[in-house]
């Protein structure tokens, strides 16, 4: 009896997880910048729905350059690893940074069609959800400045960037169901019988 419930419980995981979220992949990430200096160190991670980036070197405290600005730009895109499913609903933007007042930061964010315009902040961490009608695959884009006062006060660093993919949670089909609960009560009834018999 024991074996007939490891059977059934097994049936039920592996029918949930065939039918859940499909596994994300990413594409290279287009990373560029106002001053050069902000992508020396960048590193990249992708871990499944997610993709952050890490920029050491991303901070002013001073005015930029003559002919350049505190800028800097991420695009790539994010593939649902079955290209039939479309199970990719939205993609939550995070900025970790570190300020000192009057120094903030902007950001503008696109996912597919939709643009989230322009907005300030002065925190260590925020985030920007965009969501859309499912799709099998989006392109992001971020586009960042830091900004200090009219008298170049204060500092402003972004240290991380972080895409995370929001996905729908799928469950079985109904007929999925009624087969695995057909296959369940046969193998209990064999194993009844047999108990039975003996």
């Amino acid at each position: 009896m024991r074996k007939i419930r490891f059977l059934a419980l097994s049936l039920w995981v592996c029918a949930f997880s065939a039918s859940g979220t499909g596994i994300i992949t990413w594409s290279s990430a287009g990373i560029s910048a106002g001053n050069p200096d902000f992508l020396t160190g960048v590193t990249t991670l992708a871990s499944g729905p997610q993709y952050t980036i890490n920029l050491p070197q991303f901070s002013s405290a001073f005015f930029p350059p003559f002919g350049t600005t505190d800028y800097l730009s991420v695009a790539i895109s994010a593939f649902s690893a079955l290209s039939t499913m479309t199970d990719i609903i939205g993609v939550r933007f995070s900025y970790v940074g570190a300020f000192t007042d009057p120094g903030s930061a902007s950001y503008t964010d696109t996912a597919g069609a939709i643009t989230h315009g322009t907005t300030t902040f002065s925190s260590s961490t925020v985030v920007d959800t965009i969501n859309f009608a499912a799709v099998s695959n989006i392109d992001i884009s971020t586009f960042l400045t830091l900004d200090l006062d009219f008298l170049g006060h204060g500092s402003a660093a972004i240290s991380q960037i972080r895409f995370d993919i929001i996905q729908l949670r799928a469950v079985p089909e109904p007929a999925t169901i009624v087969l695995l609960t057909l296959g369940i009560m046969m193998l209990w009834a064999t194993t009844r019988r047999r108990q039975v018999r003996a």
